[in-house]
C-alpha cells in the first residue's frame, strides 16, 4: 500500500434472479475440471499479464482470467471504481459460473480485490494468493508522505501520460527487468483510462486500514508470491491474519514476478497448489 504501486450485474428472469454478465465485461477460461485459479490483474494492466501462467496450469485446472473494468478489453460506463465494486463485479462472475474449489489469484492492487471477495464468498474459495502486495502492514502514511501523494494526485490530473509513465519507470521495476517488460508495462500504463487508473491510485491511498481488516477476516490460508527486491514484513502481516500465511519469494524482479521470471513463479505456485488443502 505503501507505494503508487502501489461485470456482472443480477437481472431478474422469470420469478428468479439469474447472475448475468453484462458484454463488456471480458473474462477468459481455459481448460476445465472442479479446482479453479482465478487469475486477477493489478493496476493499468490486464488478463493478458498471466499467459504463462495459463499455459503452465490450463491441463491441470480450470483456469480463468479477467480483465477489471476500465481495463484491457473490459470497457465499461460507469463512476465507481472502487475495489468493492471491483469486488462485486468477482463475485458475480464466480455466482454466474457457478465456481467452487476456488483459488484466488490477485496481482497487486487486486490483493484487496480478491481478499474482498474470499470474505463474502468463504464457502467457495480454497485459499488466496496475493502477488507482490501485503508487503508492510506495520505504519501507516505519515502526514509528509499523505501530501506527497496529494501532489502526486494533482500532477496526474494535469499530465497523467507523463506522471505515470515516469512514477511507474521509477518505482515498478528491478535494475535486472527485461526492457521487454518496461516497454510492456509502461505502454498499458500510458494507454490507460486517465479516470481509472487515478481512481485506482485513490483507492490503493485508502487502503491502509481495510487491509487490516480484511486480514482479520480471512476465513482461509493467505499466500504471497512476492518479489524479494523489498522486503515483505513477517511479524506485520501474523499480527492481523488470523489464518496461516505463507510467503514464497522470487529472486530479483520487479512488481511482475509473474513475466519477468515466470519458470520461477510457476514453480512457486506449484508448490502453494501442492501444499495447500483444497475445500
Amino acid at each position: 500500500m505503501k507505494t503508487i504501486l502501489a461485470i456482472f450485474t443480477v437481472l431478474l428472469v422469470c420469478s428468479c434472479a439469474q447472475p448475468t454478465p453484462p458484454p463488456e465485461i471480458k473474462y477468459r477460461e481455459y481448460g476445465e475440471g472442479e479446482r479453479v485459479l482465478l487469475f486477477v490483474h493489478g493496476w493499468c494492466i490486464n488478463g493478458s499479464y498471466w499467459q504463462h501462467q495459463v499455459d503452465a496450469f490450463r491441463n491441470s485446472y480450470r483456469v480463468i482470467t479477467v480483465d477489471l473494468a476500465g481495463y484491457g478489453d473490459s470497457k465499461v460506463a460507469r463512476t465507481d471504481w472502487s475495489f468493492d465494486k471491483y469486488a462485486d463485479d468477482i463475485v458475480n462472475l464466480i455466482e454466474f459460473l457457478d465456481l467452487n474449489h476456488i483459488v484466488l489469484i490477485g496481482h497487486s492492487m487486486a490483493g484487496s480485490i480478491v481478499m474482498r471477495v474470499a470474505n463474502r464468498l468463504p464457502e467457495r474459495i480454497s485459499s488466496v494468493i496475493g502477488v507482490d502486495n501485503f508487503k508492510d502492514l506495520s505504519t501507516a502514511l505519515d502526514s509528509t508522505q499523505l501530501s506527497q501523494m496529494e501532489q502526486l494526485m494533482d500532477l496526474l490530473r494535469r499530465d497523467y501520460r507523463h506522471t505515470a509513465v515516469e512514477i511507474s519507470r521509477a518505482t515498478l521495476f528491478s535494475e535486472s527487468t527485461d526492457s521487454s517488460v518496461i516497454e510492456r508495462v509502461l505502454t498499458d500504463v500510458a494507454n490507460a483510462d486517465p479516470e481509472v487508473s487515478i481512481a485506482s491510485i485513490q483507492s490503493v491511498m485508502k487502503e491502509y486500514q481495510n487491509e487490516r481488516q480484511l486480514l482479520r477476516g480471512l476465513k482461509m490460508p493467505l499466500y504471497l508470491i512476492n518479489s524479494d527486491i523489498t522486503p515483505t514484513q513477517g511479524d506485520s502481516l501474523a499480527a492481523y491474519c488470523k489464518s496461516s500465511v505463507v510467503v514464497k519469494l522470487v529472486s530479483g524482479t520487479g512488481h511482475y514476478p509473474m513475466i519477468e521470471k515466470p519458470r520461477e513463479f510457476n514453480d512457486r505456485l506449484e508448490e502453494i497448489l501442492t501444499e495447500m488443502k483444497w475445500r
